[in-house]
């Protein structure tokens, strides 16, 4: 009987780890805190205030892979929102594809538990969903009427999101 109860917790054990080793530390990061500890952390991420731009939310794109070691996102793009020196969401985002290959949502779904069956009808368009935590994770999947696909996927929180609708891109 003990060799089968550490036998289970040891199976609990790998299967948690799993789910931390595809993790983006980076998209964990506190959405509503300060920027500034990040800009530390973080060294590609750019100080807001080089923007010269106060009380607008703020718009930067990189490649997922500078901050996310998973390497299921590395083909996608993040955005990062930020406002007032604290961080808004962030999104990531796939570039068009003739397939129909849910890179994003296989994220969503193993670290905000974000399920839908409906992501895997090649004609299914739209959105979904889920609360995790504090976060509002949102998933869309689009098409452009050319057999491509495009995913995006909002990290935020109920406060915020509206806030990434109203950003200014900055290059």
């Amino acid at each position: 009987m003990k060799f089968i109860s550490r036998f289970f917790v040891s199976i609990l054990f790998i299967i948690s780890l799993k789910s931390v080793a595809y993790s983006c530390a980076f998209l964990n990061e506190r959405i509503g805190g300060n920027i500034e500890p990040l800009l530390e952390k973080y060294e590609l991420l750019r100080d807001p205030y080089d923007a010269g731009i106060n009380k607008q939310t703020l718009l930067y794109e990189y490649r997922t892979k500078d901050f996310c070691d998973d390497s299921q996102l590395k083909d996608t793009y993040l955005e990062v929102y930020i406002k007032d020196n604290l961080l808004v969401g962030f999104r990531l985002e796939t570039l068009y594809s003739a397939e129909n290959n849910l890179l994003i949502y296989d994220y969503a779904n193993r670290n905000y538990g974000l399920h839908n069956e409906k992501v895997f009808d090649k004609q299914w368009i739209g959105a979904s969903v889920v609360i995790s935590g504090d976060k509002q994770i949102i998933y869309g999947k689009l098409n452009d009427g050319e057999d491509k696909y495009f995913e995006t996927l909002n990290i935020s929180t109920r406060e915020f999101t509206d806030e990434m609708n109203n950003a200014i891109p900055i290059m």
